[in-house]
């Protein structure tokens, strides 16, 4: 079943198609390390979806952010908005964007920041036994500040490993 606002979604500018998702317009890569990207994770209603993503895609293509994404099929959460950082370990690149997405009200209640590098690993919600989360960033609206979470010592061990493993012998 389709969403109402599917079509809305896909038809905003400055959006393509791809692996079942819609991206925004992607400005250059400043970083060639692929462990290095995450996202600020946003979970619209179908309500609030189509003028939240005109606004990020708006965003991406003016260069106000790097590129973002969205789930054109909502879950019981809402439609996922990833609107990706190049350097999780850039505090102020990374707590910038939080800051823009809630000057542009799009920030409603608590966002979470997720580094790729866990995804990479299979990292997602807080799963097992240890219910470990897998944001590393949490941005509370109107507050202007974010904080790190403890998830965030194990982000910075995965990109360690995976810089040593990554060097020649």
């Amino acid at each position: 079943m389709r969403d109402s606002c599917t079509s809305a979604l896909a038809g905003t500018p400055h959006v393509t198609a791809g692996g079942g998702w819609l991206w925004s317009y992607q400005n250059p890569p400043e970083s060639q390390n692929e462990n290095l990207p995450g996202k600020w994770m946003l979970f619209p209603g179908c309500v609030d979806a189509v003028a939240a993503w005109r606004c990020i895609a708006e965003a991406a293509s003016t260069g106000h952010i790097w590129s973002a994404k969205i789930s054109p099929s909502a879950s019981s959460n809402g439609h996922l908005i990833c609107v990706y950082t190049p350097d999780f370990t850039d505090w102020a690149g990374v707590e910038a964007i939080a800051v823009r997405l809630d000057s542009l009200g799009l920030v409603h209640k608590l966002a979470y920041y997720k580094p790729d590098i866990f995804t990479y690993a299979r990292i997602y919600n807080a799963t097992g036994s240890r219910r470990e989360r897998a944001s590393i960033y949490e941005y509370q609206p109107g507050e202007r500040c974010m904080r790190s979470t403890p998830a965030l010592a194990r982000a910075r061990s995965l990109l360690a490993s995976s810089t040593r493993s990554a060097r020649p012998d």
